[in-house]
């Protein structure tokens, strides 16, 4: 069988389905038509040299009355708005403590602190902000813990767990979202609670960073199976 030249036409038509669109182009991603004929789109250009906590889940550019521009950055983690290529952490405030509300508990040679605070409403990988605590006694001091922690292990509703860091290693975030914490290790010394004036700030809870897929009835794209199956459907989480 001699061959055949296919000759597409050029642009995406999403009016009508994959399978009605016979000798066109339904779906592309990062392409661009030149000539009548697709290619792909050159390269990207990083916005920003300065990098976030978590996965973007949503962009909102907008233009403030005076005219600058912003951009708001939704992550799994946190809020962010970016202006001029730098990233302000506005990221919500769900509840602050009382003072005293909150107390630390240290173990020798270990850099993990049980933060005990009775219906704390918080999960893991949630964010929470110290202020007007005391030192333990040794190597936790009270700069160490009058700082933002993302919490590392929730043990109950009145207890969870953080990992005690050097002062400001938060900022220590890489290119793909993450952070490398500084450990500081508790000694022998460490055997106070942080005093009666601690309160915590807790940010909004946290999301997902993956996707849960969804089955059942209009799950899948309209007209794409048959008439009533059952369909997988990529959500965000």
């Amino acid at each position: 069988m001699p061959l055949q030249k296919l000759q597409f036409r050029p642009g995406v038509n999403r009016e009508t389905t994959s399978y009605t669109n016979e000798g066109g182009w339904f779906d592309c991603d990062k392409v661009r038509f030149r000539f009548g004929t697709p290619e792909k789109i050159g390269g990207w250009e990083r916005l920003s040299g300065k990098s976030f906590l978590g996965t973007c889940r949503a962009l909102h550019p907008f233009v403030a009355l005076d005219g600058t521009s912003y951009i708001g950055v939704g992550t799994h983690l946190k809020y962010y708005i970016n202006e001029g290529g730098a990233y302000a952490d506005i990221t919500p405030i769900r509840e602050t403590t009382a003072a005293g509300d909150v107390t630390f508990a240290a173990t020798n040679g270990s850099s993990t602190i049980t933060v005990t605070d009775t219906n704390h409403g918080a999960q893991e990988n949630d964010f929470v902000t110290f202020s007007g605590a005391v030192s333990l006694g040794g190597q936790i001091t009270a700069d160490v813990l009058n700082q933002e922690y993302q919490i590392s292990r929730v043990e109950n509703a009145n207890t969870y767990e953080i990992v005690a860091r050097e002062v400001n290693t938060l900022a220590n975030i890489t290119i793909d979202g993450a952070y490398t914490p500084v450990p500081v290790v508790a000694d022998g010394s460490d055997t106070g609670n942080g005093g009666a004036s601690v309160v915590g700030a807790y940010q909004v809870l946290t999301g997902l960073d993956t996707t849960v897929a969804g089955t059942g009835w209009g799950a899948g794209t309209w007209s794409r199976g048959t008439w009533g199956s059952g369909a997988t459907l990529t959500a965000i989480g």
